[in-house]
């Protein structure tokens, strides 16, 4: 509803406990129409129980195909336009665990790919007993996307959710391992 009655062109997403860097807004916003893209997100910090660290290894980019083998995009990072989400949001059909997953699915389904501003200009909260943290329900769901939401055939579903499980526990347990294994391909 609050996305249908916006004015603007570009819609920015923020979790009610994260927080935006003072210039992410104006920076983001430049690279987007700088590289004429319609879909980006940026790099993020963390923050628990007061002590920032550094957020995980992001992939670069993210096409359609490449999105369900790995994933990575921090709601709160996201800046999209409000034409691609809208499309997007009248195909959504779910409300479980991994609904963000679903919907930058759904906006890539389109043909456009999400692209990353690679600077810092978040910080996300890492809370005690919040669904993001819950990584058994969000792998389920993701694997309920692909079979039930995107109809992706069971070979597919073979070859792309061991990979999407592997990439998760690398981004988020074995970070410095990743960086070695494939400096090239993350940022």
């Amino acid at each position: 509803y609050a996305i249908r009655r916006s004015r603007g062109e570009l819609i920015a997403f923020i979790d009610s406990d994260d927080i935006w860097f003072s210039d992410k807004l104006k920076r983001q916003i430049n690279y987007f129409l700088k590289r004429k893209i319609s879909f980006c997100y940026t790099k993020y910090n963390t923050i628990k129980d007061g002590q920032i660290k550094s957020g995980p290894v992001l992939w670069k980019d993210f096409t359609f195909d490449s999105y369900f083998k790995k994933r990575g995009i921090c709601n709160s990072t996201v800046i999209v336009s409000k034409k691609l989400i809208l499309s997007a949001l009248s195909k959504a059909e779910y409300s479980g665990y991994a609904e963000d997953t679903m919907l930058w699915l759904l906006i890539m389904e389109q043909g456009e790919g999400a692209y990353l501003f690679p600077e810092t200009h978040t910080l996300y909260r890492l809370a005690y007993g919040s669904r993001s943290r819950n990584v058994i329900k969000n792998a389920l769901a993701v694997l309920f996307l692909y079979r039930r939401i995107f109809r992706k055939p069971l070979f597919m579903v073979a070859m792309y959710y061991p990979r999407y499980i592997s990439d998760v526990i690398l981004r988020r347990y074995f970070k410095f391992l990743l960086k070695y294994l494939f400096p090239s391909s993350i940022s």
